[in-house]
């Protein structure tokens, strides 16, 4: 039986363990390829983050757009210190004229393509080509999203607020919709260029959305709107953040 909502009916198995859920996943969603992106991949960043926050933390984040429909996968939450590409996240997105919050494969699976299982899968997408990539276009109109973290992952080294709350990664999803009714939801985290904090470290970082501007952020808009969101596009203010290079994580 084929899966018809993967974001919504996954959500309850994604604070399990981590191995046992992502082959679940890579089973529903028809065998796909998750985990280990290639090596052209590797060099992109961001490709590893955390959510490693506590529940109550996080429930307190989140509480705008918590319903009862997310007590399933709050009840089974896990704190996660490395996320990959391939793995699910979780995701707060517009839908229907709705802000709401569910669970996406990262690594963005182009709603016009025939087999989600073939070509490529980005788990990053450059801000300076939102509008021109033809996987991105669509997306960046129309179907913007946002994914919670306490930090972000290079080259051995945790970059992180100094006052350890959770931010908000810049993200863009789509949907794809199988012949036979099954539905994949899919998303990427955007980059661009970086600041004086980590220009040493990476020539890319994830674009981080200031706290206020959710709304703003997911709200579909014309071609005005999308303009005046260029700003946050751009390398963010680097105070009150820091690079922790002492806890060093296997990245790849």
């Amino acid at each position: 039986m084929p899966n018809r909502r993967f974001g919504r009916l996954s959500s309850c198995r994604i604070g399990m363990a981590q191995a046992q859920t992502s082959a679940t996943l890579r089973g529903v969603s028809g065998g796909l390829r998750g985990g280990r992106p290639n090596d052209a991949e590797q060099d992109l960043m961001c490709g590893r983050f955390s959510l490693d926050t506590t529940l109550e933390e996080l429930s307190g984040r989140l509480a705008p757009w918590l319903t009862r429909i997310d007590d399933p996968w709050l009840e089974h939450y896990a704190p996660r210190v490395q996320i990959r590409p391939g793995e699910p996240v979780l995701v707060l997105y517009r839908e229907h004229g709705q802000e709401r919050l569910g669970h996406m494969l990262w690594g963005l699976r182009p709603g016009w393509v025939k087999d989600p299982s073939e070509g490529p899968r980005p788990f990053n997408a450059r801000a300076e080509s939102l509008s021109e990539k033809a996987s991105f276009r669509g997306p960046w109109r129309h179907h913007r999203c946002l994914l919670p973290a306490s930090a972000f992952l290079e080259k051995g080294e945790k970059v992180e607020r100094r006052d350890g709350r959770p931010f908000w990664l810049a993200g863009l999803w789509d949907r794809w919709l199988g012949p036979d009714g099954s539905e994949l939801d899919s998303c990427c985290i955007i980059t661009t260029r970086p600041n004086q904090l980590l220009r040493s470290l990476h020539d890319r970082m994830p674009v981080v959305i200031p706290d206020g501007l959710e709304q703003v952020w997911l709200e579909p808009g014309d071609h005005n709107h999308r303009k005046a969101l260029e700003p946050v596009l751009e390398p963010w203010d680097e105070s009150g953040w820091r690079r922790d290079g002492e806890r060093q994580l296997p990245l790849f």
